[in-house]
C-alpha cells in the first residue's frame, strides 16, 4: 500500500516488508533537497544542534502572535475562568479540589469545576512557578501551544513536507483565527489545541518510524482527557492509526 508524496516519492504503509527500504530511499532523496528539514537534520548526534535551532526557531515563529495577542488585547478573566482559578486557588492553599470559597476554606469535594482539574493544576503549577498572575498563565500556556506546533512542523518535516511547509505550519497555527483569540483567555482552550497538535504530531511520528509511540500517545491522550471530557473522542482516530500501522495478521 503507497501514499503520495510531496517529494513525489511513494512512501509504503507499515506493514509492508519494503518499508525499511523505501523509508531509506526517502532519506536519501531528502539529502540531496529540502534545504534544513532533510534527513540528515533528524539523523545521528550531528543534527542535534540543528534541530534545537530549528524547534527554537519553529516554537518562535507560532508563539509571537499569541504573545502579541495577549499584550495588545490584554487578559480575559471572567465566566468559566472564576471557576478554573478558584479551584486553582483550593489546590495552592488547601490542597484539595473544590469550588468552595477559598476564604473559607471548606474544601467541599468537587470533580474540578467545568472539567477535570487538569486545567486549574496547571494554573496553580504556573502560579508556584511565578506567582498569581493571569498574565502568566496566558503566556505559559501560550508558550507551550507554540512548543507542540514545532512539534507537528518537525513531524511534517519528518514525513518529507519539506523546504517551506514546516515554517508555514507553524506560522498558520500561530495566527489562525480559530485559536489566536483564546490566547488572552484563562480557558482551556489554548491548553486542549496545544495537547491536540502533540498527539497529532505522535501519530505522525509513529507512522514515519513504523510503531507506535505508545506512551507519549497515550501521555497525550491522558493530559487532553484531564483538560477536557470532550477529547476523549481523539482516542477513535488513535485507535484507527495503530491499525494502519501494527496490522492484524502482519
Amino acid at each position: 500500500m503507497s501514499f503520495p508524496n510531496p517529494g513525489g516519492i511513494a512512501i509504503v504503509g507499515p506493514g509492508s516488508s519494503d518499508l525499511e527500504e523505501h523509508r531509506i530511499g526517502i532519506g536519501e532523496h531528502e539529502q540531496g533537497g529540502g534545504g534544513p528539514f532533510g534527513a540528515a537534520v533528524w539523523a545521528g548526534r550531528s543534527g542535534y544542534l540543528t534541530k534545537v535551532a530549528l524547534a527554537v526557531a519553529l516554537t518562535a515563529l507560532a508563539f509571537l502572535p499569541k504573545l502579541l495577542m495577549i499584550v495588545v488585547g490584554g487578559s480575559h478573566f471572567g465566566g468559566d475562568s472564576l471557576a478554573y482559578a478558584k479551584v486553582a486557588t483550593n489546590i495552592l492553599d488547601h490542597f484539595c479540589v473544590s469550588l468552595s470559597p477559598p476564604e473559607s476554606a471548606a474544601c467541599l469535594p468537587h470533580w474540578g469545576g467545568n472539567q477535570l482539574p487538569g486545567y486549574p493544576a496547571f494554573i496553580a503549577l504556573v502560579w508556584i512557578v511565578f506567582g498569581r498572575s493571569v498574565e502568566a498563565v496566558l503566556i505559559v500556556q501560550s508558550l507551550l501551544f507554540a512548543a507542540a506546533a514545532a512539534h507537528l512542523a518537525t513531524a511534517l518535516a519528518r514525513l518529507g513536507f519539506a523546504g517551506p511547509w514546516p515554517w508555514l505550519a507553524a506560522l498558520l497555527l500561530g495566527i489562525s483565527p480559530s485559536l489566536v483569540g483564546w490566547s488572552r483567555s484563562l480557558l482551556t482552550e489554548t491548553m486542549v489545541a496545544a495537547v491536540a497538535l502533540w498527539l497529532l504530531g505522535e501519530l505522525i511520528m509513529s507512522w514515519c518510524e513504523g510503531r507506535l509511540r505508545v506512551v507519549p500517545t497515550a501521555l497525550a491522550l491522558v493530559v487532553g482527557i484531564f483538560l477536557r471530557y470532550d477529547f476523549i473522542l481523539l482516542a477513535l482516530p488513535v485507535a484507527v492509526a495503530g491499525f494502519m500501522i501494527h496490522r492484524p495478521g502482519d
